[in-house]
């Protein structure tokens, strides 16, 4: 009896898939995919948080100079959804956010790198709760960095007074920290290339159409 030459094929590669060595190199490849997602999300939230702020201080910039008042910003958000395709990270209320995010850090070359590595949820958080007190925001920026903490556990946190039972010395805190343009600059252009958190991306590209 003749063996079929696609069952013969498929029966070989069943063998070669139980192999340590075809074992390895699946773990070795997953983890490669890992790693590049992981760095690309990171290139793109670095960029999203810098373009934020500079949307923010355009704004700021222009309502100072020439004496517009608050409402121009709304347009500003009707006008940049029509612009972009309808993104969702415009809104008007966002885009308050951005005005304030450069407000707190008006000068690119000072703003925290640690700013770049948690969410803009989590900078919302930190604006509508240390808008005022720079330092306290760079160092639950810092502490939500390093820990990896969710949106809820950096709000709890930040309820407990933390920063008060730890007895943090934060004097100057923010003075300490690198820029994050530096590290937006060290992002190799191939980073950027590899695929990114949907998540992310879903502020900037334009809304599908259902």
């Amino acid at each position: 009896m003749t063996r079929h030459p696609a069952r013969s094929e498929a029966s070989e590669v069943d063998v070669v898939a139980t192999t340590s060595t075809y074992r390895e190199l699946i773990e070795r490849l997953r983890d490669r995919i890992r790693e590049s997602q992981a760095s690309a999300a990171r290139a793109l939230n670095t960029e999203l948080v810098m373009l934020y702020w500079s949307i923010g201080r355009d704004i700021l910039v222009e309502q100072q100079a020439g004496g517009w008042g608050e409402g121009v910003v709304a347009r500003i958000a009707d006008d940049l959804r029509q612009a972009t395709g309808g993104a969702r990270g415009f809104s008007r209320r966002n885009l308050f956010y951005m005005r304030r995010f450069a407000t707190v850090w008006p000068e690119a070359e000072k703003v925290p790198s640690v700013m770049a590595q948690i969410s803009w949820t989590a900078h919302r958080i930190l604006l509508d709760r240390f808008a005022d007190h720079p330092t306290l925001y760079a160092w639950y920026a810092t502490k939500a960095a390093e820990n990896r903490w969710s949106v809820r556990h950096l709000s709890g946190q930040i309820d407990l007074e933390l920063h008060e039972r730890q007895g943090a010395a934060l004097t100057n805190f923010a003075l300490t920290l690198p820029p994050a343009d530096a590290q937006l600059r060290d992002h190799r252009p191939e980073d950027r290339r590899l695929p990114a958190r949907a998540r992310l991306e879903d502020e900037l590209l334009p809304q599908r159409r259902r």
